[in-house]
């Protein structure tokens, strides 16, 4: 079997209120990022170009999470439509140390793929400003159309990963898996394997897992996904459904959460899980 080469980097939830995901999940018991606004560089060398989007982030020990929502009215992008699908995850970023190369090793086993594209956004933590930068890698959206699939190398990794950011309340320290709900989970998952060069197998009834070099992808049906998480059933197919964190204890996070009134339903294999009306 081949070495996993791509970590599960990051994801995105997409919100249609900045604001308010910013209430939940501080609720939750996250640190969150200030907000920041993404950007690219002119053609021309100027001043960077807004893209009408920003952010905050949960950053954990290993990987993050990304609440992205719309914040100029002149936007026209992506996520609109994406937030009238559904108001969830949208975005999966696989972590690389060299973007150019992935695009030229994909290019080279026919895939059509751009080149390696630079993304900006400045932030400001602690009264001190920083220019975060990243080198994407589109995959093709013609292999994967059921969410916005890339690989990310971060350009400037330490003014990211703060350490006053990476400690949570709710004790939360990981990405460890991303799961997602499809009619062919079989199909998905072969794809997504094809995609990052990784191996996909069987992980029970209509379940396929794609280990990664840090966390995995589960795909399954929604009967699967009924079996794992009893009571949720996807709004749409296919659909981006949940992340898990991963914690040292599980009895402290779910305490915290009880005081916090925060739902705490009951999931497969001892896990906990909060329902996503709760959790944007």
């Amino acid at each position: 079997m081949r070495a996993p080469e791509f970590e599960l980097d990051h994801v995105g939830i997409a919100v249609g209120d900045l604001d308010a995901a910013q209430r939940t999940y501080a609720r939750l018991g996250f640190t969150l990022s200030s907000r920041s606004f993404h950007s690219a560089p002119p053609a021309d060398g100027g001043k960077p170009l807004t893209t009408g989007t920003g952010n905050h982030c949960v950053m954990l020990e290993r990987g993050y999470v990304e609440l992205i929502g719309v914040t100029d009215p002149g936007y026209r992008g992506r996520l609109l439509a994406d937030l009238a699908r559904y108001a969830g995850i949208h975005i999966v970023a696989f972590g690389t140390e060299d973007a150019p190369a992935l695009a030229a090793r994909l290019a080279r086993t026919g895939y059509e793929v751009k080149a390696a594209r630079v993304l900006n956004r400045d932030i400001v933590e602690r009264g001190r400003p920083a220019r975060l930068g990243f080198a994407i890698v589109d995959l093709p959206a013609t292999l994967l159309p059921e969410g916005h699939f890339l690989a990310i190398q971060h350009l400037t990794r330490d003014d990211l990963w703060q350490p006053h950011l990476l400690t949570h309340a709710n004790g939360a320290k990981g990405l460890a898996h991303l799961t997602v709900c499809m009619a062919d989970p079989a199909d998905f998952a072969r794809r997504l394997a094809a995609a990052l060069g990784a191996e996909a197998r069987s992980a029970g009834t209509e379940t396929f897992e794609i280990e990664l070099a840090a966390g995995l992808v589960r795909a399954t049906s929604p009967a699967g996904l009924a079996r794992r998480y009893t009571g949720v059933a996807p709004p749409v197919l296919p659909w981006l459904a949940g992340i898990a964190i991963a914690v040292d204890e599980l009895a402290p996070t779910a305490a915290f959460l009880a005081r916090a009134g925060v739902t705490l339903r009951e999931g497969a294999h001892g896990a906990r899980f909060v329902p996503p009306g709760e959790a944007a």
